[in-house]
């Protein structure tokens, strides 16, 4: 994550970032220690993720099934890395994410980043609201389980769809009637 902030650390990025650090404590000093040249918000651990979201217009992360999911969700662009430090099974949502065409797959966030969010900066029809402000990219380093269960029971809930896990749906159900 510092290594993307720094990549995007210029004026000529044109762009905002919310760094959503989780837990990492030495991570949050080190961007904090940062000269910084554009906007950026450092948050650690916060329930909040869906409302950092919310402002956002794409999302900078790891080919995880829950970040890209959520960003999926809130109809945010994903930029993933894939290379050869890259875990097997995250390989995979990264080759779907360029057949769906539902983002960026970049070799390398650190040489590549910029060109990336300037190719996603480009005011576009689907992105009306980039032509008002600088775009506001999202970075998450750190899994939010309650957050991915409250994500999970509104999606279920909104989409209509049955769970994967039909144990815990039932355990929910019981649990609601007593």
């Amino acid at each position: 994550m510092v290594r993307i902030a720094q990549a995007l650390n210029r004026p000529e990025s044109r762009v905002q970032l919310i760094l959503l650090c989780g837990k990492n404590e030495e991570v949050i000093s080190q961007l904090r220690a940062m000269d910084r040249r554009i906007p950026m918000w450092i948050e650690g651990f916060t329930r909040e993720v869906p409302f950092y979201m919310e402002l956002s217009d794409f999302f900078i992360g790891k080919p995880g099934p829950g970040s890209i999911s959520e960003a999926l969700v809130k109809r945010l662009p994903v930029v993933v890395q894939r290379n050869a430090w890259t875990m097997a099974h995250e390989r995979y949502n990264a080759d779907w994410i360029e057949e769906q065409q539902v983002g960026l797959v970049v070799r390398s966030f650190f040489l590549e980043i910029s060109a990336a969010v300037e190719t996603l900066a480009v005011p576009s029809t689907t992105h009306a609201s980039v032509n008002a402000r600088l775009p506001c990219a999202i970075l998450l380093s750190m899994k939010f389980r309650t957050c991915w269960r409250k994500f999970c029971r509104s999606l279920t809930e909104t989409v209509r769809i049955q769970p994967i896990w039909p144990w815990r749906a039932r355990r929910r159900a019981n649990a609601e009637t007593q």
